[in-house]
């Protein structure tokens, strides 16, 4: 659906600014508004309604001039910002890094091309309408959350979209705007997404927007990646191969590494051993299908656990056990996770490239609460199963030989996990002789019947 009110772009009142200029006290702010004026006055058609944008190159020296009271020439070139015909993708000034966005995306339209695109035509005509409201009946909304662009490159750029209507003006194209009741303006307020109500009670050919609007880019790749990342965490998902993989793209947009590898190690502190490590198909990067280089980490990973700091390897040839067993990886780290004070398991990030240091730690730290949590409760997850299946395959047990179940139902566990016909385990202590004896001591029964007469 299409935007449903004309727009114009006109010029009128950023010039009418320049007008009231020529009269300040500071005489060289006055002497530039009037050589402004004067060649304003030389394009008559810049204080017209302006149709076709084309018309404003041949005087892009004097736009661009008129345009530095919205944007200083200062920070020209430290703001993502362009100047548009009101509600359209026409713009007709520009900022050099926003010139730059246009240009790494291929065009404007590429730089939106990700978005719904009925979507973004319904935003812009609420936005319209609630400008409407706010300028004919007084009532102002509460602006919705800004809307978002990515730019794909080898990692994805966020940008929060900001839009400045302060020299964008609604006329009425008619004598009077629709008479509306309190009852009619509290049901709009309501129902204020709902575009078929607005335009049943605003129709759309009875207003007109004039002006420019000025919209600003502010980067939000940490931000959006990490909403990315929390809410894929406290998903239901099983963690499986795609959500690893979302999970390592949106770590790489929070990063910046392109080509980094992310993996999560469970660690058992029951049988100190990590998840199916013996088995293979870990999540982790580091003990997957290598004894010896499980061992080896195994010898860090008790240090880690004692400094509760990451581990961070900026250069692993300079390490044996990642010279020999993960010569792929460049840079390398390790960060322990928690739950309270237990710990569960390992965060960790390897590259190709010697991109991973402190600085991508300080990236990722926001991340490691949530990732604890969400593997805390894979932890319990996987207790509850243990005691599932004691209580399937073996009877009632005694606290002091319940070490001996779980590590029979992990290994029952490991066996269903890797699609074997599981094999329940016999539970046999070797050497162990129980001993079965009772014990009285006289007179007691005397004593009590004694006890209770007395009472």
């Amino acid at each position: 659906m299409n935007f449903p009110f004309k727009n114009s772009l006109r010029l009128s009142t950023i010039i009418g600014y320049w007008e009231l200029q020529q009269y300040e006290d500071n005489e060289i702010l006055a002497q530039t508004a009037k050589s402004l004026i004067k060649k304003v006055d030389e394009h008559p058609f810049l204080r017209e309604e302006i149709h076709d944008l084309q018309e404003l190159e041949p005087v892009k020296d004097v736009v661009n001039l008129i345009m530095s009271a919205v944007v200083p020439p200062a920070v020209s070139n430290d703001q993502i910002l362009a100047i548009f015909k009101p509600f359209s993708l026409e713009y007709f000034y520009a900022t050099t890094p926003f010139k730059k966005l246009v240009t790494q995306a291929g065009s404007l339209p590429a730089m939106v091309q990700h978005m719904d695109q009925e979507e973004l035509e319904e935003k812009k005509t609420m936005s319209a309408y609630h400008a409407i409201l706010f300028q004919f009946y007084g009532v102002e909304l509460p602006m919705e959350r800004q809307m978002v662009l990515q730019l794909q490159n080898d990692t994805t750029t966020y940008y929060h979209l900001f839009f400045d209507p302060r020299f964008c003006e609604v006329k009425l194209r008619t004598e009077s705007a629709p008479d509306l009741t309190a009852e009619e303006l509290d049901l709009l307020v309501r129902e204020s997404n709902n575009e078929k109500l607005w335009r049943e009670k605003l129709p759309p050919e009875l207003f007109e927007f004039t002006g420019f609007a000025i919209y600003t880019l502010i980067e939000a790749t940490h931000q959006e990646a990490f909403n990315n990342i929390k809410e894929a965490l406290q998903s239901e998902k099983e963690p499986g191969e795609e959500f690893l993989s979302y999970f390592n793209q949106q770590i790489s947009d929070l990063t910046g590494v392109a080509d980094v590898n992310i993996g999560i190690s469970l660690y058992h502190s029951f049988r100190q051993v990590y998840d199916r490590c013996e088995e293979g198909g870990s999540m982790s990067l580091m003990v997957d299908g290598n004894k010896n280089f499980i061992k080896a980490f195994l010898d860090i990973s008790h240090d880690l656990i004692k400094k509760g700091q990451p581990d961070i390897i900026t250069d692993t040839e300079e390490s044996d056990y990642f010279s020999s067993a993960r010569p792929d990886f460049k840079s390398f780290m390790a960060i322990p996770l928690y739950s309270g004070s237990a710990f569960i398991g390992h965060f960790e990030l390897g590259s190709y490239t010697h991109k991973l240091g402190p600085l991508v730690y300080a990236k990722v730290l926001d991340v490691i609460p949530i990732l604890a949590t969400a593997l805390a409760k894979r932890v319990e997850e996987l207790e509850n199963k243990i005691q599932s299946i004691i209580k399937e395959y073996y009877t009632s047990i005694h606290p002091s030989v319940e070490w001996k179940f779980i590590d029979a139902a992990y290994n029952i566990l490991d066996q269903l996990q890797s699609g074997k016909k599981e094999i329940q385990q016999e539970i046999v202590f070797k050497n162990v002789y129980p001993l079965f004896a009772s014990s009285d001591i006289r007179g007691s029964s005397i004593i009590r019947n004694e006890s209770i007469v007395s009472d």
